[in-house]
Parts: C-alpha cells; sequence; structure tokens
C-alpha cells in the first residue's frame, strides 16, 4: 500500500512527462475535521466517529471527549475481546447504528446513514460541506480501513485531460494530511451525517 501525501506528486510520479493541472479543490474547514492517530486495536471506526461526533457536535467539543464517549459506547455492544484486549472492529452494517448512538450523546440534530454507493455519496457530502466516513475494503492506500474524507482534489492529465480524483482524508495514521485515489477502490462503503427526522 502506497500512501499517497500530495496527490500532484503521485501523479508526477506515476505519469511522468505528462502535464497536470489542477482543476477543482474543496475542502472543510480542517480545524473543525480534527486529526487523530489511532492507539487503540482496530480502532479506525471509533475514531472516525469520533472525528464526526467532534465535527457535528453543538457544543463544540474536542476529539479526545467525543473519542471517550464513542470508545465507551463502542464498548457496550460492538466490541469482542481477543485475548483479553478489547478489539474495536467495527463490522460491515454496523457503522451506522453505532454512530447514531455516537451523535446522540452531542449532535442533537444529527444522525447518520450508510450507502454502497460510496462513492458518489462521498463526493456530494464534501461538496455539502460535511466529511463522510469511508469503509474500504482495498486500495492501493489502504486494506480493511475506515477514514474520514474531508475534501477533494481533481486533476487533469495529460493531453487528452484524462481526469483524477482524490479524497483529502483523515487515516489515523498520522496527523498529517492524506490522499486516497477514488479509482481503484474496492469493497467500499460510505457512512454520513443527515439531519434527524
Amino acid at each position: 500500500m502506497t500512501a499517497i501525501n500530495d496527490p500532484a506528486l503521485y501523479l508526477k510520479d506515476t505519469r511522468p512527462g505528462q502535464s497536470i493541472k489542477r482543476i477543482r479543490s474543496v475542502c472543510i474547514d480542517a480545524s473543525r475535521v480534527p486529526a487523530y492517530v489511532i492507539h487503540e486495536l482496530n480502532g479506525c471506526g471509533v475514531c472516525g466517529a469520533a472525528c464526526l461526533l467532534a465535527f457535528a457536535s453543538e457544543s463544540r467539543i474536542s476529539f479526545d471527549d467525543s473519542l471517550d464517549r464513542c470508545l465507551a459506547i463502542a464498548e457496550n455492544g460492538f466490541t469482542r475481546t481477543v485475548n483479553g484486549t478489547t478489539d474495536y472492529y467495527t463490522k460491515l452494517g454496523k457503522e451506522a447504528p453505532f454512530i447514531r448512538k455516537c451523535l446522540n450523546t452531542a449532535a442533537a440534530g444529527l444522525s447518520a446513514r450508510s450507502s454502497l454507493f460510496a462513492k458518489r455519496r462521498a463526493v456530494r457530502e464534501i461538496l455539502a460541506g460535511r466529511p463522510v466516513l469511508l469503509n474500504i475494503g482495498i486500495s492501493g492506500q489502504y486494506r480493511d480501513h475506515t477514514v474520514t474524507a474531508y475534501g477533494l482534489e481533481e486533476y487533469a492529465v495529460g493531453p487528452s485531460g484524462k481526469k483524477f480524483l482524490f479524497f483529502k482524508v483523515r487515516d489515523g495514521y498520522t496527523k498529517e494530511d492524506r490522499y486516497l485515489l477514488y479509482r481503484g477502490i474496492l469493497g467500499i462503503s460510505a457512512t454520513y451525517l443527515k439531519p434527524k427526522v
């Protein structure tokens, strides 16, 4: 798996000699989408949920407070124990119910929903100013991992202007921005915020 820290450099390396032009860049205010590093066993989904909760909370709770709330909820029916250690792996289909419970602690007007039309849904959510969790089966950057997507960058490459779209993500491996190539993501779902009805 190859991390992408800069989409333009990635394209220059993978398409040498071709022209590269950024044609779109959209980013949600990074101060509202906290960076995080995963310390929990298989905690990518829990940390992603905490990131969404910190973003959505009406009282602007910190990521650490948000994570404490999400860990407590996860430990109450969403985890298992492996060799005496809590395993926070969130099974496919359980993300939205888990995140709904987390949101109930501090984001009165929001709920969560999952979609298997993940890439299109993620683009719509980011353009609307809302981060989204991407649960990735496999891609060139991640395997069986959940990231928080909060921006987009799109480039035109070569004389044909072939387009390449990247999600800007918090991946939990570093507090630095990382990017996820839209093409080549397999086995993906998206969990996104929505108003309560």
